[in-house]
């Protein structure tokens, strides 16, 4: 094992780095306080009002159309945005609208809408869009948001 540590010591990979990286993500998820923890003080408390929200709504979002891409200059020539958008309300899991190739003013169809449960009139609505790229090496291009 001794020739194992003198790799570590190489400048090659930050092997160091690597481990101690390891070695925190190890030790964080042990001594992370749970996000909450309940108890019941009142034997009249209802868990389900705690555990469930109550809704007081229901928010269908439509994508319609988008508009002010612009080309991105590549070396090899241009390359129009294939795009799509991640809307989210609140804290709820993003959705993800189909993707419209080659275009700088999309335009989303009829059916392009998503139903979210809405728990309060504060919650926002995030709505941020990509130009889908097709390479496995080469990640979604984050175009803007609203």
């Amino acid at each position: 094992f001794t020739g194992l540590a003198n790799i570590a010591d190489m400048q090659l990979l930050d092997v160091k780095g690597m481990v101690r990286n390891i070695m925190q993500d190890v030790i964080s998820g042990m001594v992370v306080l749970p996000q909450k923890m309940m108890y019941q003080m009142n034997p009249a408390t209802d868990f389900c009002d705690i555990y469930i929200p109550s809704f007081i709504g229901l928010a269908r979002i439509r994508a319609h159309s988008g508009r002010g891409f612009q080309v991105e200059k590549q070396t090899f020539g241009h390359d129009v945005p294939d795009v799509y958008l991640n809307i989210s309300l609140g804290s709820q899991a993003p959705w993800k609208t189909s993707t419209v190739p080659d275009n700088l003013n999309p335009t989303w169809g009829e059916d392009e809408s998503h139903d979210f449960l809405v728990c309060s009139k504060e919650q926002l609505i995030f709505i941020e869009a990509y130009d889908e790229d097709s390479g496995s090496l080469d990640k979604d291009d984050f175009l803007g948001e609203a």
